[in-house]
């Protein structure tokens, strides 16, 4: 299993951290160049070349030090935006590089990010939903979904 979850993220390396948001409750992290699409509505928007969507543990990094990480999300939808701040604005300005990417036999990920950043997606075991997904654009939407010690092809 870890073995193939590094396949499936290689494409990441040497990807920026273009963006990242919050919808029903996930966390989105995007990688890559963003480009002008429709959507199912005919309604234009950008997506990134890659994607993780989280719905379970993250946490950011730099150089050993919490930034922000999914417990400033509440389960009510109270946000602390203000313990990332800084990284907001630095992905928006100067986004991160992919460097490096962990895999743990659990299917937890460690993302080595430029300027000492890591971006951590992990199980926490508070919910039998945990998950995060990896969608590639050039795949045609081909979406790899990892559950705490499975794997599933969607």
């Amino acid at each position: 299993m870890k073995k193939e979850i590094e396949n499936a993220l290689n494409p990441l390396l040497h990807q920026t951290l273009s963006g990242m948001w919050r919808y029903s409750g996930h966390q989105r992290f995007e990688f890559g160049r963003h480009r002008l699409t429709k959507n199912k509505r005919g309604q234009a928007v950008t997506t990134p070349d890659y994607a993780i969507v989280v719905a379970c543990g993250w946490r950011i990094s730099k150089d050993g030090n919490y930034l922000v990480s999914s417990s400033d999300y509440g389960p009510e939808g109270i946000r602390d935006d203000e313990r990332g701040q800084q990284f907001f604005e630095l992905t928006k300005k100067n986004p991160p590089l992919v460097e490096a990417i962990e895999v743990d036999d659990h299917g937890s990920v460690h993302l080595l990010l430029s300027e000492g950043h890591t971006l951590d997606i992990f199980f926490v075991g508070i919910s039998a939903y945990e998950n995060w997904r990896l969608i590639l654009r050039d795949k045609r939407r081909k979406i790899f979904l990892v559950e705490k010690g499975d794997i599933d092809h969607e």
